[in-house]
Protein backbone atom coordinates (compact mmCIF):
# COMPACT_ATOMS: atom_id res chain seq x y z
CA UNK A 1 0.00 0.00 0.00
CA UNK A 2 2.79 2.48 0.84
CA UNK A 3 2.39 5.48 3.06
CA UNK A 4 -0.42 7.96 2.72
CA UNK A 5 -3.50 9.52 4.23
CA UNK A 6 -6.93 8.08 4.46
CA UNK A 7 -10.07 10.12 4.58
CA UNK A 8 -13.73 9.33 4.97
CA UNK A 9 -16.40 10.00 7.56
CA UNK A 10 -14.40 11.07 10.64
CA UNK A 11 -11.31 9.21 9.26
CA UNK A 12 -7.98 10.15 10.86
CA UNK A 13 -4.64 8.49 10.09
CA UNK A 14 -2.61 7.42 13.11
CA UNK A 15 0.37 5.53 11.67
CA UNK A 16 1.30 4.14 8.29
CA UNK A 17 4.00 1.90 6.87
CA UNK A 18 4.36 -0.42 3.91
CA UNK A 19 2.63 -3.30 5.67
CA UNK A 20 0.73 -1.96 8.70
CA UNK A 21 -1.59 1.00 9.20
CA UNK A 22 -3.70 2.25 12.06
CA UNK A 23 -6.37 4.88 11.75
CA UNK A 24 -9.63 6.02 13.34
CA UNK A 25 -12.92 6.02 11.47
CA UNK A 26 -16.55 6.55 12.33
CA UNK A 27 -19.03 3.78 12.12
CA UNK A 28 -22.50 4.25 10.66
CA UNK A 29 -23.54 6.10 13.81
CA UNK A 30 -20.55 8.40 13.42
CA UNK A 31 -18.91 6.90 16.44
CA UNK A 32 -15.13 6.89 15.99
CA UNK A 33 -13.50 3.48 15.91
CA UNK A 34 -9.82 2.44 15.55
CA UNK A 35 -8.67 0.18 12.72
CA UNK A 36 -5.43 -1.65 12.04
CA UNK A 37 -4.68 -3.87 9.09
CA UNK A 38 -2.26 -6.20 7.45
CA UNK A 39 -1.98 -7.90 4.09
CA UNK A 40 -4.22 -10.89 3.47
CA UNK A 41 -1.90 -13.29 1.64
CA UNK A 42 -4.84 -15.37 0.40
CA UNK A 43 -6.52 -12.61 -1.53
CA UNK A 44 -5.89 -9.24 -3.15
CA UNK A 45 -7.80 -7.60 -0.32
CA UNK A 46 -6.47 -5.94 2.78
CA UNK A 47 -7.59 -7.51 6.04
CA UNK A 48 -8.62 -5.34 8.99
CA UNK A 49 -8.55 -7.11 12.32
CA UNK A 50 -10.10 -4.65 14.74
CA UNK A 51 -13.34 -2.99 13.82
CA UNK A 52 -15.85 -3.98 16.46
CA UNK A 53 -14.13 -7.37 16.50
CA UNK A 54 -15.14 -7.89 12.87
CA UNK A 55 -12.88 -8.75 9.93
CA UNK A 56 -13.04 -5.91 7.50
CA UNK A 57 -11.69 -5.92 3.93
CA UNK A 58 -10.56 -3.08 1.65
CA UNK A 59 -10.91 -3.59 -2.08
CA UNK A 60 -7.80 -2.38 -3.91
CA UNK A 61 -9.11 -3.24 -7.38
CA UNK A 62 -10.37 0.13 -8.60
CA UNK A 63 -9.23 2.91 -10.87
CA UNK A 64 -10.55 5.92 -8.97
CA UNK A 65 -8.07 6.11 -6.13
CA UNK A 66 -10.87 4.87 -3.87
CA UNK A 67 -11.05 1.97 -1.45
CA UNK A 68 -14.14 0.09 -0.32
CA UNK A 69 -14.44 -1.28 3.22
CA UNK A 70 -16.46 -4.46 3.72
CA UNK A 71 -16.97 -7.21 6.27
CA UNK A 72 -17.21 -9.72 3.46
CA UNK A 73 -14.49 -10.11 0.85
CA UNK A 74 -15.49 -8.66 -2.51
CA UNK A 75 -18.58 -6.96 -0.97
CA UNK A 76 -18.52 -3.17 -1.41
CA UNK A 77 -21.65 -2.36 0.62
CA UNK A 78 -20.07 -1.40 3.90
CA UNK A 79 -18.16 1.93 4.02
CA UNK A 80 -16.74 3.99 1.12
CA UNK A 81 -13.30 5.64 1.64
CA UNK A 82 -11.22 7.98 -0.55
CA UNK A 83 -7.43 7.43 -0.72
CA UNK A 84 -5.07 10.41 -0.66
CA UNK A 85 -1.86 9.04 -2.19
CA UNK A 86 1.76 9.43 -1.03
CA UNK A 87 2.97 12.98 -0.55
CA UNK A 88 5.96 14.05 -2.69
CA UNK A 89 9.48 14.63 -1.43
CA UNK A 90 12.12 16.94 -2.95
CA UNK A 91 15.86 16.57 -2.33
CA UNK A 92 17.92 19.64 -1.45
CA UNK A 93 21.59 19.68 -2.54
CA UNK A 94 24.49 21.81 -3.75
CA UNK A 95 25.16 21.92 -7.51
CA UNK A 96 27.92 23.13 -9.81
CA UNK A 97 25.71 23.34 -12.90
CA UNK A 98 23.06 25.86 -13.80
CA UNK A 99 20.71 23.05 -14.77
CA UNK A 100 21.32 20.22 -12.29
CA UNK A 101 19.13 17.13 -12.23
CA UNK A 102 16.36 17.59 -9.63
CA UNK A 103 15.20 14.44 -7.82
CA UNK A 104 12.53 13.34 -5.37
CA UNK A 105 9.80 10.80 -4.67
CA UNK A 106 6.03 10.66 -4.94
CA UNK A 107 3.11 8.48 -5.90
CA UNK A 108 3.66 6.24 -8.92
CA UNK A 109 2.07 7.79 -12.02
CA UNK A 110 1.55 11.22 -10.45
CA UNK A 111 2.57 14.34 -12.35
CA UNK A 112 5.30 16.51 -10.84
CA UNK A 113 5.77 20.18 -11.78
CA UNK A 114 8.71 22.10 -10.33
CA UNK A 115 8.38 25.85 -9.88
CA UNK A 116 10.58 28.67 -8.68
CA UNK A 117 9.73 30.83 -5.67
CA UNK A 118 8.03 33.32 -7.97
CA UNK A 119 5.94 30.59 -9.62
CA UNK A 120 7.92 30.15 -12.84
CA UNK A 121 7.66 26.57 -14.13
CA UNK A 122 10.96 24.72 -14.63
CA UNK A 123 9.33 21.67 -16.22
CA UNK A 124 7.14 18.66 -15.57
CA UNK A 125 7.72 14.92 -15.21
CA UNK A 126 5.97 11.74 -14.06
CA UNK A 127 6.72 9.68 -10.95
CA UNK A 128 8.02 6.26 -11.93
CA UNK A 129 6.67 2.92 -10.76
CA UNK A 130 9.41 2.87 -8.13
CA UNK A 131 8.04 6.11 -6.64
CA UNK A 132 10.98 8.19 -7.83
CA UNK A 133 11.12 11.16 -10.17
CA UNK A 134 13.80 13.33 -11.73
CA UNK A 135 13.74 16.47 -13.87
CA UNK A 136 16.30 18.70 -15.58
CA UNK A 137 15.22 22.37 -15.44
CA UNK A 138 14.26 23.99 -18.73
CA UNK A 139 15.87 27.23 -17.57
CA UNK A 140 19.14 28.04 -15.78
CA UNK A 141 19.03 28.30 -12.01
CA UNK A 142 20.56 31.38 -10.46
CA UNK A 143 24.05 31.18 -9.02
CA UNK A 144 23.49 30.86 -5.27
CA UNK A 145 20.38 29.76 -3.35
CA UNK A 146 17.26 28.64 -5.28
CA UNK A 147 14.03 27.87 -3.38
CA UNK A 148 12.00 25.43 -5.48
CA UNK A 149 8.67 23.65 -5.01
CA UNK A 150 7.59 20.29 -6.46
CA UNK A 151 3.81 20.18 -7.07
CA UNK A 152 2.30 16.67 -7.29
CA UNK A 153 -1.05 16.04 -8.98
CA UNK A 154 -2.75 12.61 -9.10
CA UNK A 155 -5.52 11.39 -11.38
CA UNK A 156 -8.37 12.26 -9.04
CA UNK A 157 -7.26 15.84 -8.78
CA UNK A 158 -5.51 15.43 -5.41
CA UNK A 159 -2.47 17.64 -5.09
CA UNK A 160 0.35 18.10 -2.63
CA UNK A 161 3.77 19.71 -2.65
CA UNK A 162 7.30 19.59 -1.29
CA UNK A 163 10.06 22.20 -1.26
CA UNK A 164 13.82 22.02 -1.64
CA UNK A 165 16.77 24.38 -1.63
CA UNK A 166 19.22 24.02 -4.51
CA UNK A 167 22.45 25.97 -4.02
CA UNK A 168 24.35 26.55 -7.26
CA UNK A 169 28.10 27.07 -6.95
CA UNK A 170 28.72 27.34 -10.65
CA UNK A 171 32.02 26.25 -12.24
CA UNK A 172 33.12 26.64 -15.86
CA UNK A 173 31.66 23.95 -18.05
CA UNK A 174 33.90 21.10 -19.14
CA UNK A 175 34.27 21.00 -22.93
CA UNK A 176 36.38 19.10 -25.48
CA UNK A 177 37.62 21.24 -28.36
CA UNK A 178 39.81 18.80 -30.25
CA UNK A 179 39.95 16.60 -32.13
CA UNK A 180 36.60 17.75 -33.49
CA UNK A 181 33.88 15.21 -32.73
CA UNK A 182 33.51 12.78 -35.62
CA UNK A 183 36.68 14.00 -37.34
CA UNK A 184 39.56 11.84 -38.60
CA UNK A 185 43.16 12.32 -37.44
CA UNK A 186 46.25 10.89 -39.14
CA UNK A 187 48.26 10.22 -35.99
CA UNK A 188 48.00 7.30 -33.59
CA UNK A 189 48.88 9.53 -30.63
CA UNK A 190 46.14 12.17 -30.93
CA UNK A 191 46.19 15.30 -28.79
CA UNK A 192 42.93 15.95 -26.91
CA UNK A 193 42.31 19.57 -25.94
CA UNK A 194 39.57 21.43 -24.12
CA UNK A 195 38.52 23.90 -21.45
CA UNK A 196 37.22 23.61 -17.89
CA UNK A 197 37.30 25.31 -14.53
CA UNK A 198 40.82 26.79 -14.07
CA UNK A 199 43.21 24.44 -12.25
CA UNK A 200 40.70 21.56 -12.45
CA UNK A 201 42.06 18.00 -12.58
CA UNK A 202 41.15 16.34 -15.89
CA UNK A 203 40.95 12.57 -16.47
CA UNK A 204 40.42 10.75 -19.77
CA UNK A 205 39.19 7.15 -19.91
CA UNK A 206 38.61 4.83 -22.86
CA UNK A 207 35.36 3.03 -23.64
CA UNK A 208 36.29 0.30 -21.14
CA UNK A 209 36.81 2.82 -18.36
CA UNK A 210 40.59 2.54 -18.35
CA UNK A 211 42.44 5.79 -17.61
CA UNK A 212 44.51 6.72 -20.69
CA UNK A 213 45.44 10.28 -19.82
CA UNK A 214 45.24 13.00 -17.18
CA UNK A 215 46.33 16.58 -16.62
CA UNK A 216 45.47 19.79 -14.77
CA UNK A 217 43.93 22.79 -16.50
CA UNK A 218 45.98 25.98 -16.48
CA UNK A 219 44.91 29.29 -14.97
CA UNK A 220 42.78 30.02 -18.04
CA UNK A 221 41.02 26.66 -17.87
CA UNK A 222 42.86 25.30 -20.91
CA UNK A 223 44.12 21.73 -20.90
CA UNK A 224 45.89 19.34 -23.29
CA UNK A 225 46.46 15.57 -23.11
CA UNK A 226 48.42 13.44 -25.60
CA UNK A 227 46.88 9.97 -25.71
CA UNK A 228 48.98 6.80 -25.93
CA UNK A 229 49.11 5.01 -29.30
CA UNK A 230 45.61 4.16 -30.56
CA UNK A 231 44.73 1.60 -33.25
CA UNK A 232 43.10 2.69 -36.48
CA UNK A 233 39.35 3.08 -36.10
CA UNK A 234 36.88 4.92 -33.88
CA UNK A 235 38.27 6.16 -30.57
CA UNK A 236 35.65 6.65 -27.84
CA UNK A 237 36.73 8.58 -24.75
CA UNK A 238 35.13 10.09 -21.67
CA UNK A 239 36.58 13.26 -20.17
CA UNK A 240 35.77 14.08 -16.54
CA UNK A 241 36.85 16.80 -14.15
CA UNK A 242 37.16 16.93 -10.37
CA UNK A 243 33.76 18.65 -10.14
CA UNK A 244 31.96 15.64 -11.56
CA UNK A 245 31.38 17.04 -15.02
CA UNK A 246 31.62 14.47 -17.80
CA UNK A 247 31.86 14.72 -21.59
CA UNK A 248 31.69 11.74 -23.98
CA UNK A 249 33.67 12.28 -27.16
CA UNK A 250 34.69 10.26 -30.22
CA UNK A 251 36.81 10.61 -33.34
CA UNK A 252 38.58 8.36 -35.85
CA UNK A 253 42.26 7.45 -36.12
CA UNK A 254 43.45 6.64 -39.65
CA UNK A 255 47.23 6.34 -39.87
CA UNK A 256 48.75 5.18 -43.16
CA UNK A 257 51.73 2.83 -43.07
CA UNK A 258 54.86 4.83 -42.31
CA UNK A 259 56.91 5.93 -45.33
CA UNK A 260 60.63 5.42 -44.89
CA UNK A 261 62.75 8.56 -44.90
CA UNK A 262 65.04 9.17 -47.87
CA UNK A 263 68.70 9.25 -46.77
CA UNK A 264 71.89 9.80 -48.81
CA UNK A 265 74.62 7.48 -47.54
CA UNK A 266 77.34 8.49 -50.02
CA UNK A 267 79.18 10.67 -50.77
CA UNK A 268 79.30 12.02 -47.21
CA UNK A 269 78.75 15.71 -46.62
CA UNK A 270 81.94 17.64 -47.52
CA UNK A 271 83.76 14.56 -48.81
CA UNK A 272 86.19 14.65 -51.76
CA UNK A 273 85.76 12.05 -54.49
CA UNK A 274 88.50 11.19 -56.99
CA UNK A 275 86.20 10.45 -59.90
CA UNK A 276 84.29 12.76 -62.17
CA UNK A 277 81.40 10.26 -62.38
CA UNK A 278 80.72 9.72 -58.67
CA UNK A 279 78.25 7.10 -57.42
CA UNK A 280 75.48 8.40 -55.15
CA UNK A 281 73.95 5.84 -52.75
CA UNK A 282 71.21 5.84 -50.12
CA UNK A 283 68.01 4.35 -48.71
CA UNK A 284 64.32 5.11 -49.29
CA UNK A 285 60.87 3.51 -49.25
CA UNK A 286 61.18 0.15 -51.09
CA UNK A 287 60.15 0.55 -54.72
CA UNK A 288 60.22 4.35 -54.60
CA UNK A 289 61.39 6.29 -57.66
CA UNK A 290 64.49 8.32 -56.74
CA UNK A 291 65.62 11.43 -58.65
CA UNK A 292 68.95 13.29 -58.31
CA UNK A 293 69.04 16.96 -59.27
CA UNK A 294 71.80 19.56 -59.38
CA UNK A 295 71.86 22.89 -57.58
CA UNK A 296 69.95 24.52 -60.43
CA UNK A 297 67.25 21.84 -60.38
CA UNK A 298 68.51 19.97 -63.44
CA UNK A 299 67.94 16.22 -63.39
CA UNK A 300 71.24 14.35 -63.17
CA UNK A 301 70.06 10.77 -62.71
CA UNK A 302 67.10 8.57 -61.73
CA UNK A 303 66.75 5.11 -60.21
CA UNK A 304 64.39 2.94 -58.13
CA UNK A 305 64.94 1.76 -54.56
CA UNK A 306 65.17 -2.01 -54.20
CA UNK A 307 63.06 -4.27 -51.99
CA UNK A 308 65.48 -3.58 -49.15
CA UNK A 309 65.11 0.18 -49.70
CA UNK A 310 68.66 0.62 -50.95
CA UNK A 311 69.46 2.55 -54.15
CA UNK A 312 72.57 3.63 -56.09
CA UNK A 313 73.10 5.73 -59.21
CA UNK A 314 76.13 6.95 -61.20
CA UNK A 315 76.18 10.64 -62.00
CA UNK A 316 77.21 11.95 -65.40
CA UNK A 317 80.71 13.40 -65.78
CA UNK A 318 81.22 16.36 -63.47
CA UNK A 319 84.00 18.96 -63.56
CA UNK A 320 86.40 19.19 -60.67
CA UNK A 321 85.09 21.41 -57.91
CA UNK A 322 82.26 21.59 -55.35
CA UNK A 323 78.88 20.11 -56.26
CA UNK A 324 75.53 20.32 -54.46
CA UNK A 325 72.87 17.72 -55.22
CA UNK A 326 69.35 17.03 -53.95
CA UNK A 327 67.71 13.60 -53.97
CA UNK A 328 63.90 13.30 -53.83
CA UNK A 329 61.41 10.43 -54.07
CA UNK A 330 57.81 10.10 -55.18
CA UNK A 331 56.57 10.33 -51.57
CA UNK A 332 57.95 13.83 -51.11
CA UNK A 333 60.90 12.74 -49.00
CA UNK A 334 64.25 14.40 -49.74
CA UNK A 335 67.88 14.77 -48.69
CA UNK A 336 70.81 16.80 -49.98
CA UNK A 337 74.60 16.69 -49.87
CA UNK A 338 77.60 18.76 -50.94
CA UNK A 339 80.89 17.17 -52.03
CA UNK A 340 84.06 17.97 -53.95
CA UNK A 341 85.08 16.31 -57.22
CA UNK A 342 88.84 15.97 -57.61
CA UNK A 343 88.96 13.48 -60.47
CA UNK A 344 92.19 11.49 -60.94
CA UNK A 345 92.98 11.21 -64.63
CA UNK A 346 94.02 7.65 -65.45
CA UNK A 347 97.44 7.05 -66.99
CA UNK A 348 97.55 6.55 -70.74
CA UNK A 349 100.34 5.35 -73.10
CA UNK A 350 100.82 7.50 -76.21
CA UNK A 351 104.04 6.17 -77.79
CA UNK A 352 106.12 5.42 -79.57
CA UNK A 353 104.74 2.46 -81.46
CA UNK A 354 108.11 1.95 -83.20
CA UNK A 355 111.61 3.31 -82.81
CA UNK A 356 114.99 2.93 -84.42
CA UNK A 357 116.46 3.64 -81.02
CA UNK A 358 116.83 1.06 -78.35
CA UNK A 359 116.16 3.78 -75.76
CA UNK A 360 113.29 5.75 -77.18
CA UNK A 361 111.43 8.38 -75.15
CA UNK A 362 108.25 6.64 -73.88
CA UNK A 363 105.38 9.16 -73.55
CA UNK A 364 101.80 9.36 -72.20
CA UNK A 365 99.26 11.33 -70.13
CA UNK A 366 98.11 11.12 -66.52
CA UNK A 367 97.05 13.05 -63.44
CA UNK A 368 99.25 16.08 -62.75
CA UNK A 369 101.71 15.44 -59.96
CA UNK A 370 101.44 11.68 -60.16
CA UNK A 371 104.51 9.47 -60.03
CA UNK A 372 105.16 7.23 -63.07
CA UNK A 373 107.15 4.01 -63.01
CA UNK A 374 107.99 2.32 -66.35
CA UNK A 375 108.49 -1.46 -66.29
CA UNK A 376 109.40 -4.09 -68.87
CA UNK A 377 107.53 -7.29 -69.56
CA UNK A 378 109.30 -8.98 -66.66
CA UNK A 379 108.22 -6.27 -64.21
CA UNK A 380 111.67 -4.75 -63.96
CA UNK A 381 111.74 -1.01 -63.52
CA UNK A 382 113.38 0.62 -66.55
CA UNK A 383 112.54 4.25 -65.78
CA UNK A 384 110.68 6.70 -63.50
CA UNK A 385 109.10 10.12 -64.00
CA UNK A 386 106.37 12.58 -62.95
CA UNK A 387 103.24 13.81 -64.73
CA UNK A 388 103.67 17.48 -65.57
CA UNK A 389 101.08 20.18 -64.84
CA UNK A 390 99.79 19.81 -68.41
CA UNK A 391 99.04 16.12 -67.73
CA UNK A 392 101.88 14.79 -69.89
CA UNK A 393 104.85 12.58 -69.01
CA UNK A 394 107.96 11.26 -70.82
CA UNK A 395 110.49 8.65 -69.67
CA UNK A 396 113.68 7.48 -71.42
CA UNK A 397 114.53 3.88 -70.47
CA UNK A 398 117.64 3.45 -68.39
CA UNK A 399 118.61 0.37 -70.43
CA UNK A 400 118.30 -0.73 -74.05
CA UNK A 401 115.16 -2.26 -75.31
CA UNK A 402 115.53 -5.41 -77.28
CA UNK A 403 115.31 -5.32 -81.02
CA UNK A 404 111.84 -6.29 -82.11
CA UNK A 405 108.65 -6.13 -80.00
CA UNK A 406 108.90 -4.75 -76.48
CA UNK A 407 105.94 -4.69 -74.06
CA UNK A 408 106.23 -1.96 -71.44
CA UNK A 409 103.82 -0.91 -68.66
CA UNK A 410 103.49 2.54 -67.07
CA UNK A 411 102.29 2.56 -63.42
CA UNK A 412 100.75 5.80 -62.04
CA UNK A 413 100.40 6.63 -58.35
CA UNK A 414 98.29 9.77 -57.96
CA UNK A 415 98.23 12.10 -54.95
CA UNK A 416 96.07 10.36 -52.37
CA UNK A 417 97.32 6.94 -53.41
CA UNK A 418 95.01 6.07 -56.28
CA UNK A 419 96.82 3.95 -58.90
CA UNK A 420 96.29 3.10 -62.54
CA UNK A 421 98.30 1.41 -65.30
CA UNK A 422 98.67 1.58 -69.05
CA UNK A 423 100.50 -0.91 -71.29
CA UNK A 424 102.07 -0.26 -74.69
CA UNK A 425 104.05 -2.09 -77.36
CA UNK A 426 107.21 -0.59 -78.89
CA UNK A 427 108.71 -2.09 -82.03
CA UNK A 428 112.48 -1.43 -81.90
CA UNK A 429 114.10 -1.38 -85.42
CA UNK A 430 117.55 0.03 -84.46
CA UNK A 431 120.65 -1.34 -86.39
CA UNK A 432 123.65 -2.69 -84.52
CA UNK A 433 126.35 0.02 -84.37
CA UNK A 434 129.66 -0.35 -86.25
CA UNK A 435 132.35 -1.00 -83.68
CA UNK A 436 136.11 -1.59 -84.26
CA UNK A 437 137.32 -4.03 -81.68
CA UNK A 438 140.93 -4.43 -82.93
CA UNK A 439 143.62 -3.43 -83.10
CA UNK A 440 142.97 -1.46 -79.97
CA UNK A 441 143.16 2.20 -80.63
CA UNK A 442 146.78 3.44 -80.16
CA UNK A 443 148.19 -0.05 -80.13
CA UNK A 444 151.44 -1.07 -82.02
CA UNK A 445 151.31 -4.05 -84.33
CA UNK A 446 154.33 -6.00 -85.68
CA UNK A 447 152.75 -6.87 -89.02
CA UNK A 448 152.77 -4.68 -92.03
CA UNK A 449 149.42 -6.22 -92.96
CA UNK A 450 147.42 -5.89 -89.71
CA UNK A 451 143.90 -7.39 -89.32
CA UNK A 452 141.13 -4.98 -88.37
CA UNK A 453 138.09 -6.56 -86.63
CA UNK A 454 134.79 -5.39 -85.17
CA UNK A 455 131.01 -5.74 -85.08
CA UNK A 456 128.18 -4.31 -87.14
CA UNK A 457 124.65 -4.96 -88.28
CA UNK A 458 124.50 -8.49 -89.51
CA UNK A 459 124.95 -8.59 -93.31
CA UNK A 460 126.20 -5.05 -93.45
CA UNK A 461 128.91 -4.30 -96.03
CA UNK A 462 132.01 -3.03 -94.29
CA UNK A 463 134.51 -0.86 -96.19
Amino acid sequence: MGTGKWQGQCLTALDQSDNVAAFRACDARKQQQQFSWESDKESNWLLYTTFKQTKVYIDTHNNNNQLYLSSIAQNRNFIHLDLLLSSPSFLSFDAILKRPQLVGSGHAGAQIEVKTADGFSLGTTTVGEDGKWSLTPTQDLANGTNELTAHQTVGGGHSSEATATITVNMVDQLAVSGPTAGSTVNTDTPVVTGTSEPKADITITDKDGTVIGSTTANGKGEWTVTLPAQPNGTVEITVTDEHGQKVDHSFTVDVAAAIAELVITGPKEGATVDTDTPKVTGTAQPGAKVTVTGKDGETLAETTAGEDGKWAVDLPKLPNGTHEITVTDEHGKSDDVSFVVNAIAPIQFTGPEASESKRPAVTGTGHPGSNIELKDVLGKTIGIGTVAADGKWSITPTQDLAKGTNVVTAHQTAPGGKTSTATGTIQVTAKDPLVVTGPTPGATVESETPTVSGTAEPGAKIT
